[in-house]
């Protein structure tokens, strides 16, 4: 399938499985702020800045703050009040639009005073656990995700050298297994070094390269850590087709202007069978903004930095 057809076809999907306001999980499903999110940011990508999209991506900001809790935090959906991880995500989409809500503040202040639970370190763990970063349900351990979006949704909003911003990067410099990339918290369990995984790996190198000073980024031991993670999703996405995965870790890579050669055919691969099953809008959103992962940057605002010594030079992003 040539990547126009599949395109269409995703985008026709995705837009067609719209629920009310937002986008669920399922086609069927009440609006989450998760997948309205992903589905705002391809409207963007693909139409441009508000005054050309369609009024579903700005209908999305509109409903995000209607979600706005007393103190600021944002549910899962209008009928999940809790968690609040979402928050970021909400602050993320409304800080690259053209213009963030009034609520848009005191959700921020939420987020900055959240801070994931902090213990003196076991010696089997692995990581520093002093280190507060986000987690997904208050009150709990910190894990790399939820930091990832939330340093990369305070980035957005101005605050990439406020210190809960400084301390969820040195989280998630602290948390890459021995191997190379990112799993989803843990670098060790029970003295067992763990194995990286492609969508938590793409979503830190998005958070990163937003956040990384000059300074930082000239680090020799933190460009290990970058070239670590890029090589390790060089490796592992051809023969990767689950949509979460590759489409994070191909976002995750072009933040770093790698662009493997074949990018476009598994892209293909995976929408179709994708289409098939009729899955869900976080998937067919994420195989969409990797297939325009240049152009999806500049709408989630995502700098792209480069490396030079990484081994697999970067093509030209789409």
């Amino acid at each position: 399938m040539k990547k126009a057809d599949w395109t269409v076809a995703a985008l026709k999907q995705l837009q067609t499985s719209r629920s009310g306001a937002g986008w669920g999980y399922r086609p069927d499903d009440v609006p989450y702020v998760e997948p309205s999110v992903l589905a705002g940011f391809v409207l963007r990508t693909w139409y441009g800045d508000a005054r050309h999209s369609p009024a579903a991506a700005t209908g999305v900001s509109h409903w995000l703050g209607s979600l706005v809790q007393d103190d600021g935090a944002i549910g899962l959906s209008s009928q999940l009040a809790r968690p609040h991880w979402s928050t970021a995500w909400a602050i993320w989409y409304w800080r690259t639009g053209p213009q963030a809500p009034p609520q848009g503040q005191a959700a921020t202040g939420w987020l900055l005073s959240r801070i994931g639970d902090t213990f003196p370190a076991p010696d089997n763990v692995g990581h520093d656990t002093t280190i507060p970063g986000w987690p997904w349900v208050e009150g709990t351990h910190s894990w790399v995700e939820p930091t990832a979006i939330a340093v990369q949704a305070l980035c957005v909003s101005g605050l990439s050298d406020h210190p809960r911003t400084r301390d969820g990067v040195r989280l998630l410099l602290n948390r890459p297994v021995p191997s190379g990339g990112w799993n989803m918290g843990n670098r060790v369990t029970k003295g067992t070094a763990l194995r990286a995984q492609c969508a938590p790996t793409g979503i830190a190198l998005l958070a990163l390269a937003s956040s990384l000073t000059a300074r930082q980024r000239a680090d020799s031991q933190v460009r290990a850590t970058i070239e670590q993670a890029i090589e390790f999703l060089l490796a592992s996405l051809p023969q990767t087709r689950a949509p979460r995965s590759l489409g994070w870790g191909l976002l995750g890579l072009a933040a770093w202007d790698v662009r493997p050669d074949d990018a476009d055919l598994w892209l293909a691969e995976s929408t179709a069978k994708a289409l098939d099953r009729n899955i869900g809008p976080v998937a067919l959103a994420l195989l969409l903004l990797a297939s325009r992962a240049g152009r999806s940057l500049e709408s989630m605002r995502v700098p792209t930095h480069t490396l030079p010594s990484v081994l697999s030079p970067a093509g030209a992003l789409p």
